[in-house]
């Protein structure tokens, strides 16, 4: 598991910065209204409309909906990169609309009935732990080491299960990669919260990280806004 883990953060960090490098040269040529804010909002709305698409199971609604919420969440910071307009109010508004976007379509297939619910209950909780977590300990340690099961992963998971759903693929074989993936974010949560514990033995309060300077030198970090 520990393997795993490693494997999978640093497959997650270096495929983020080559697809990022590799795209500048044609992000810098979008038309002016294709702003991050444009995109950070257009986020908002494909999810919000993905959730409502799961609750009436139209899926080959939800999955182009859902993958157009996730080209969205993944384009506005590196829009923003590109153009120098990476600002706080940015990341922060980027952090709230994922959260907010996440649990409307989780919501969504919640009230679907075509899952355990327990099993969407669980995961959706153990989704924003982890987000909290990861945020509380960049905040004060200054420590940013990603779980196994994070907002990127769980985005892959959900293109791959929409796209299952829309194909008519087995339900009962479905239901149970939902399970296995609700384990590893509950997993990912126990992981962050011992971390955070072990992290708090011995550190005094002269030792925690200025908020304000942590937010100028790297918003991103402590508003999880990636």
């Amino acid at each position: 598991m520990w393997f795993l883990m490693v494997s999978m953060s640093f497959i997650r960090e270096n495929t983020r910065s080559k697809l990022e490098k590799a795209s500048s040269p044609y992000l810098i040529h979008l038309p002016d209204f294709i702003s991050p804010m444009v995109l950070t909002w257009g986020n908002l709305l494909f999810s919000i409309c993905a959730g409502v698409a799961f609750a009436f199971q139209y899926f080959t609604l939800a999955l182009i909906l859902l993958v157009s919420a996730f080209l969205c969440d993944s384009l506005d910071g590196m829009v923003a990169r590109v153009r120098n307009k990476s600002s706080v109010s940015g990341y922060y508004l980027d952090s709230g609309v994922d959260r907010l976007g996440e649990a409307v379509w989780l919501y969504g297939i919640f009230i679907s009935g075509l899952f355990p619910q327990n099993a969407v209950f669980l995961l959706a909780v153990s989704a924003f732990l982890i987000n909290y977590f990861r945020v509380q300990q960049a905040r004060v340690f200054r420590v940013h080491d990603p779980g196994l099961m994070e907002k990127g992963e769980r985005n892959i998971y959900f293109g791959f299960l929409t796209l299952g759903l829309s194909v008519n693929i087995n339900i009962q074989a479905l239901t149970l990669s939902l399970w296995f993936v609700c384990i590893l974010s509950i997993a990912t949560t126990l992981q962050l919260f011992r971390r955070g514990v072990v992290l708090t033995r011995g550190t005094n309060s002269s030792q925690i990280i200025d908020t304000q300077k942590l937010l100028e030198e790297s918003p991103d970090r402590i508003l999880g806004g990636t």
